[in-house]
């Protein structure tokens, strides 16, 4: 490849980078500006888009119906009004879709420009005679990068929608509260199984913890571990009354009612130091540290990003003629450099393993010099290819 090329491509990576630099930049401010302004907690959507949720008036009425009424049958003394856990439940509903749907529009917008910078890499590469000129080279670089550009700000959005989620926990907390009330008067008359109560359950401990680990809310650092312990051993009276379900029956379920319509009326007003009482709970331990399901899933994320990344690179350094020794280094740092920054032990990857990767092919392309062609079995044993002629 020509010294002019090579000056033309370094000129289309130097600008694109830049863009994308700035880019995300602006990407960081929007979602700043979403995390202050909280639209959700209004039913509405992300800023720049006028759309709101509408409140589902009779589903939130049988819902609460509902769960009122299996405290009733049991026979159970409740302090929640009607009236108050109707409005509070048809609140926290319209926050979770609407903070639900902020993410996935956030989502597909990053579709929209990654789906044409596709079709104009095809245009590209389907033109001409297969001799990119100077023009079509700078716009395949900026092609490649407004596609990583994509991928990154997808990322960030999911990222930054699972804080969101977690942040606002305490709403889904009580939807997922009603849930269970709801689920144990099913299985009181066999329409529902222990386990698929125990499941909601243990989600509405994950909530719980969730919103104590996460909510910007509490005022300092100490309140926080205090709500914390708490919720620690919130968690495990929950989860204690649900595993007598799995031992006796239905027979357990006035004892996880009681327990929920104890957490209910906490969640209503908002006593987040006394949501049930754990004075028997001996070791409140923690269990509000992010399960092992969400670690896999980083991980998996991490892999086929860089893997995703790793490709588009030597794909584009074939594209534009660069040596494939050359490539290959740079394409293992983009591989293995995240693995080993935020990847979990169970990846296996450390620095010194992303050193000894990029190490291997450049020490080999340094010995072999230019590349040879394949010898044959004449050529091992020092005959020359014209000596049987």
């Amino acid at each position: 490849m020509s010294q002019q090329k090579w000056s033309i491509i370094l000129e289309a990576v130097i600008v694109s980078v830049l863009g994308v630099a700035a880019a995300m930049i602006y990407v960081e401010f929007y979602i700043r500006n979403i995390s202050r302004r909280t639209p959700w907690r209004r039913g509405r959507y992300v800023p720049l888009l006028p759309f709101k949720v509408r409140p589902e008036g009779e589903h939130d009425r049988r819902s609460v119906r509902r769960a009122i009424a299996v405290v009733r049958v049991l026979g159970i003394s409740s302090r929640v009004r009607y009236g108050r856990l109707l409005r509070e439940y048809g609140r926290a509903d319209r926050k979770s879709r609407a903070l639900l749907r902020s993410v996935k529009v956030l989502i597909m917008l990053t579709g929209f420009p990654l789906l044409a910078a596709f079709c104009c890499a095809i245009v590209l590469s389907g033109d001409g005679d297969g001799v990119l000129s100077s023009r079509d080279m700078k716009l395949l670089v900026a092609i490649n990068f407004i596609g990583v550009f994509c991928v990154i700000s997808a990322w960030r959005f999911l990222q930054v929608g699972k804080r969101w989620r977690k942040q606002e926990a305490d709403a889904q907390a009580l939807l997922t509260c009603v849930s269970v009330l709801y689920l144990c008067g099913e299985m009181l008359m066999g329409r529902a199984k222990a386990l698929t109560v125990d499941r909601f359950n243990s989600i509405l401990c994950q909530n719980l913890g969730d919103f104590a680990s996460d909510s910007p809310e509490f005022p300092d650092t100490e309140r926080r571990l205090e709500v914390l312990r708490h919720v620690s051993g919130v968690q495990q009276v929950l989860m204690k009354s649900s595993g007598r379900l799995l031992i006796d029956g239905s027979e357990g379920v006035p004892g996880l009612v009681r327990e929920l319509e104890s957490l209910l009326d906490g969640l209503l007003e908002q006593r987040w130091l006394n949501l049930l009482d754990v004075s028997s709970v001996t070791s409140a331990e923690s269990v509000t540290q992010s399960s092992q399901g969400e670690i896999d899933r980083r991980d998996i994320w991490i892999v086929v990003g860089g893997s995703s990344v790793a490709a588009i690179g030597l794909g584009v350094a074939a594209g534009i003629g660069v040596p494939l020794a050359a490539a290959v280094p740079a394409a293992l740092v983009f591989l293995l450099g995240p693995a080993a920054l935020w990847g979990s032990k169970r990846l296996g990857v450390s620095p010194r393993h992303v050193l000894d990767s990029v190490r291997t092919p450049v020490m080999e392309a340094n010995q072999g010099g230019t590349p040879q062609q394949p010898s044959t079995g004449t050529q091992s044993q020092g005959v020359s290819p014209g000596a049987g002629a």
